[in-house]
This record gives C-alpha cells, structure tokens and sequence, in this order.
C-alpha cells in the first residue's frame, strides 16, 4: 500500500494559501475598524504580510535544524524566542521603513501606524505562533508517513527474507558441502560423521522453527552460530579456528533473527576458502550505552578476489538495520591488508 507524502510544491501551495487568508482577514481588519483608505488598508496588509511570509522561508531551516537534533525541551524553547525576537525586529523595522517610504507624506496614516506599534507585536507574536504550528504540524505529519512507509517496506523485507531464506542465507554450497564430507567420513572416521548429522539436523531445526519477524536473543543466535562453525570446523579442521568474547550481560539481549548468519558465511568464503593458512575468526560481543556491540574479525590471504566489495549479505544486512532502527550507521566494515573487520551495533532502547 501507497502512502502519499506531503511533497515540496503540496508544502508550497498550503503555506501560501495560509498566508493569503492572514492577509485578507487583515485587510478585511483594517477596513472596518480603521477609516483608511482601502488602497492604504490593502497596501498595509501587503507589506506586513509578505514580509513576513518571506521570513517564513528565512526561518524554516533554523527550525528543522533544531528539530533534527532533537534538541531538550528548554533549549528548544530558548531557540523559539530567540528566533520570534530577532524575526519580530526584522518584521516591524523592514515594514515600518518600507510603509514610510511609500506613504511618508500620509500624517494620519504614519501617527496609526506608530500607534498600532504594540498591536503589530502582539499580531507579530501570533503569527510566529502560527508559522511553528503550522511546522509541526506538517513535520508530524512527514514523520507519521515515513514511519508507515518504512514499516510497510520492513513487513516486505522480512517477508520475501522469510520465503526465500533457505535460498539465500543457507548457501547450498554449504549444504552440499556438509552432506559430502558426512558421506565421505561415514567409511573412515564413523563418529564425526554422526557429530556432523546431529549439528546440522539442529542447525536447520532452529532456522526452520525461528519467525524472522521477531528479534532474538543473543545466546540463542550465538548457540547456532557455534553450530555452523563447527560444522565447518569438521570440514575445514585446522585451517579454521575461531573464539567468542561475550560479556555475560550482553547474552540476555535481543538481535534480528538470523542476522549473524551471512557474516561468518561470508569470513568463510573470503577467508578459509581463499586461504592456504589458518584463518581465525574471532568475535567480541559487549555492552555500551545500552547498544549491542558485536565484532566480527577475521585474517585472510591477499588475492585480487579478497573482499573486493561489501558482498550482498553484508548490504542486505545494511538496508535491514536502516529500515528496523532508522539509521545507516550500524554497520561497518575496517579492512586492512590481511584482516576484515565487521562491527555491528544493535540499538536496545527501542
């Protein structure tokens, strides 16, 4: 489903259209209460209202700015009546040396306008207050949009992972791979054959009965995680080694389901399986400021194929913590020339 969002020229159309009222009901003011000429009355209106629409457009930035850094209550007020000052001086001082400008030689005029001087400020007052509401109001608005679009893009995103995980975040090659080393150790060494059926039998079993949908703790993920390696541990033996740092705070916290996976996959295929040497994998896992840190390092043989890029899994991976957690900072990556490094943050306030 389509949710529409306010574009520029929609924002455009509304703000004039609020203004154009503002000016009307002020010339409409002027006409029954002042005994003005109307060209007076409607140039009156003319000035004080443009200028101040301009000023509109002056001021929005300054108020997006202090939005976008979410500054405290108190600041954000502080900011307000600083701006409403500063554009109050600039309003009255621009309007009143324009209007005597134009009708310096009108004595009746020139003494109302010097009369209405503390009305002006109070309509100045009001209509500051209008422009901010008018802001947020639409900056809710933007804001209730995007989060119904980013949710209805994340139900799309977890769905189609969920259909087609066993296709692509269970590599086949991996199966195929586990399947051949069983079938070739049934003969020699009978025991790690069956070691080997019974990890991957409850390797698959957790990624079958998991929901992708909802977040998982993090021993469950790491429990399944060590069963993977160790599969692969059977095949590789010495050429792959690997340790896990966990603070034991961190274990009863939550993570994507399945979100791990793809990044020892991917340490395996561009270290072990591109290696002669060793490769260790080691992870680190802690707690900072209410975020999940997990670091993922691995060595590996410089060859031209060795982490050439990102790889799918890693931006897949990417686009699933921008769209869950609303930032493009979760991820990174550190390469050097013989280690790859992944650190990935998980947010736990949300």
């Amino acid at each position: 489903m389509n949710h529409p969002f306010i574009t520029n020229k929609q924002l455009l159309y509304i703000y004039c259209t609020i203004w154009i009222l503002i000016a009307v009901i002020h010339f409409v003011f002027l006409n029954l209460f002042e005994q003005n000429d109307w060209f007076i009355n409607a140039l009156d209106s003319i000035v004080f209202n443009f200028i101040f629409f301009v000023l509109g457009f002056v001021l929005w930035y300054p108020m997006s700015f202090y939005k976008t850094k979410e500054s405290k209550k108190i600041n954000t007020f502080i900011n307000h009546i600083s701006l409403l000052v500063f554009s109050g001086f600039i309003w009255l001082g621009g309007a009143y040396n324009l209007l005597n400008l134009l009708l310096g030689d009108n004595t009746i005029y020139i003494d109302f306008l010097y009369n209405s001087l503390v009305f002006r400020a109070i309509s100045g007052v009001f209509y500051y207050s209008n422009m901010v509401l008018i802001y947020y109001m639409l900056n809710y608005y933007s804001t209730l949009q995007e989060k119904i679009s980013s949710e209805a893009k994340l139900k799309e995103l977890l769905k189609e992972a969920e259909l087609n995980y066993l296709k692509a975040q269970i590599n086949p090659h991996f199966l195929f791979n586990t399947l051949n080393s069983i079938s070739a150790l049934t003969l020699t060494e009978p025991a790690k054959a069956q070691e080997m059926i019974i990890k991957l039998s409850d390797f698959l079993r957790y990624v079958i009965s998991q929901t992708i949908h909802k977040p998982a703790p993090l021993s469950d993920e790491l429990e399944n995680i060590q069963r993977y390696l160790k599969i692969e541990k059977i095949r590789f033996g010495t050429k792959l080694n690997f340790e896990f740092n966990v603070n034991s705070q961190a274990l009863n916290k939550h993570i994507p389901m399945l979100i791990l996976q793809p990044l020892y996959e991917n340490a395996i295929k561009h270290g072990v399986y591109e290696s002669t040497t060793p490769i260790n994998i080691k992870t680190t896992i802690d707690v900072l400021q209410e975020n999940l840190i997990i670091s993922i390092i691995n060595n590996y043989e410089k060859t031209p194929t060795s982490f050439k890029s990102a790889g799918i899994g890693l931006k897949n991976i990417k686009e699933r913590l921008k769209i869950m957690y609303q930032n493009t900072e979760l991820l990174k990556t550190i390469k050097t020339d013989n280690q790859f490094e992944v650190l990935l943050t998980i947010p736990q306030n949300l």
